[in-house]
């Protein structure tokens, strides 16, 4: 499971709420919207500079020996399907290498 894997890469998950992935879509949806909301709200005021304003949601794994790690973790961007349009993963979607995380991730949440 990713919690097996980023315990793996020495992450101590702590638990926000208890549900399946699937049934977190809709919360998932909320947040990524409010991203979408404050971003657009930021860009929309003359003094003001957005540095970044992100969010990511782990979806899935791959076990793959060629890549770093061992594999990489599948997240859903905030940026929606504009974002990265050529991905393996889909539109709006990416990969991370299992050995990226463990060296430059700071939390994780589950």
């Amino acid at each position: 499971t990713i919690g097996e894997i980023l315990n793996r890469l020495g992450f101590k998950l702590r638990r926000v709420q208890k549900a399946k992935p699937l049934k977190k879509v809709r919360q998932t949806d909320a947040i990524f919207e409010n991203v979408e909301r404050e971003n657009r709200a930021s860009d929309a005021r003359a003094a003001s500079l957005r540095i970044s304003f992100d969010a990511i949601c782990l979806v899935g794994y791959l076990l793959d020996a060629a890549a770093p790690g061992g594999g990489r973790l599948i997240f859903r961007n905030s940026w929606g399907k504009t974002w990265a349009t050529n991905s393996q993963a889909g539109a709006g979607y990416g990969t991370l290498p299992f050995e990226y995380v463990k060296k430059y991730a700071l939390e994780a949440f589950a």
